[in-house]
């Protein structure tokens, strides 16, 4: 059984991971010369951590990231709205420390890289693949794992559309010294339509985010970026002038996501993980849990059930109700989170603050649930 991997992502790179703990065999094809990633921090929830401690990762995970106790809203002026509650915590790591820990177990003998896909063709027991260094290969099944411009989706599911939040946001990896609340805290700050954030990646370094309402497509000046931005939150506490000045890259991408659809996560032999098939936007910090979830669950399937049409329809079965969920809850949270009126700006944190505990319960072990996993 030839098995291909499209994509050397923190999807592609689990999946690989997940298959050789199960002793399935792959070919994972990544576009460029090494693994590597162009970002800055990435939250691991308590179900993606749970799942890394399953295949061996867990040690490494805890090594490399930082213990996140609290997940708390604040306003502008760092005072509490809401403390949200999260049972066992999670880690906050530096995603080029996440694609290290991940590509470092997997077997090189298994990756060819500088192979960028170009086009492929899904034939009645097979996919043939053909890249931009002008090898063709042919698989009895793909995996794409290829991000939310996948081109797998774009030709086998052209009625899925990416769709824009109407929001763009800024990340960066900050080095300085901050108070005690924030050395074991997510920290969202809310307040003048805007949104900022800091996590911590270990005693000196946070990852931040910074979230505006914008047309899509708008581009910085590089060279008066920080100014731009200190000025943006000029309300807002000291804190987070201190924590852009100290950040040396700052990257910005506007947010999408995938529009909802009915489309089944597999199609002529080629089955889907991540944003490739149901991309979020990042205000639950679940992205990239998702497709670790996804990973883990199909090479269990497939390891149990084997390669066949029931298997990717049991996967989807499992998982698509709490992406669904997850996607819709993203989307929400985006939209209620920036007010331009001050009026519904104060009646929105009120509510927030008033909330019954409950709620936020439920919703933190939607997020985490992994009970499917024993189904």
């Amino acid at each position: 059984m030839k098995i291909g991997i499209i994509g050397g992502g923190i999807s592609g790179l689990t999946l690989a991971n997940c298959l050789q703990h199960y002793s399935i065999p792959y070919t994972l094809f990544e576009k460029s010369n090494q693994f590597g990633e162009f970002g800055a921090g990435i939250g691991i929830s308590e179900s993606a951590n749970t799942i890394f401690k399953k295949i061996g990762l867990g040690d490494d995970i805890k090594t490399k990231g930082c213990f996140v106790e609290d997940a708390i809203i604040v306003n502008k002026d760092g005072k509490t709205i809401r403390k949200l509650p999260i049972k066992n915590g999670g880690f906050c790591i530096h995603r080029a420390e996440l694609i290290n820990i991940l590509s470092s177990k997997i077997d090189k003998r298994n990756v060819k890289f500088d192979s960028e896909l170009i086009c492929f063709i899904a034939q009645k027991n097979s996919v043939k693949l053909t890249f931009k260094n002008g090898i063709s290969q042919e698989f009895d099944y793909v995996f794409a794992c290829d991000g939310i411009n996948s081109i797998f989706r774009k030709q086998l599911f052209p009625k899925i559309k990416k769709r824009y939040s109407g929001q763009t946001i800024w990340r960066g990896i900050a080095t300085c010294t901050l108070p005690v609340n924030y050395h074991t805290a997510y920290l969202e700050f809310w307040g003048e339509n805007l949104r900022f954030a800091t996590i911590p990646l270990n005693k000196t370094q946070y990852y931040w985010y910074a979230c505006k309402i914008s047309e899509e497509n708008i581009l910085d000046n590089k060279a008066t970026l920080k100014a731009d931005l200190k000025n943006l939150f000029q309300k807002f506490c000291k804190e987070v002038n201190e924590v852009i000045d100290s950040s040396e890259l700052i990257i910005r991408n506007d947010m999408w996501d995938l529009e909802p659809h009915k489309e089944q996560w597999y199609k002529n032999n080629v089955i889907f993980l991540g944003d490739a098939i149901h991309a979020t936007t990042p205000n639950l910090a679940q992205g990239g849990c998702q497709a670790i979830e996804d990973a883990f669950l199909i090479s269990k399937l497939i390891h149990t059930r084997g390669y066949s049409f029931e298997t990717f329809k049991e996967y989807y079965k499992l998982r698509n109700q709490k992406v669904k969920y997850i996607v819709k809850q993203s989307w929400n949270y985006g939209k209620i989170s920036h007010q331009s009126n001050k009026l519904n700006e104060f009646l929105v944190q009120n509510i927030f603050k008033y909330l019954p505990n409950r709620l936020f319960e439920k919703q933190y072990q939607k997020l985490v649930d992994l009970d499917y996993l024993n189904e």
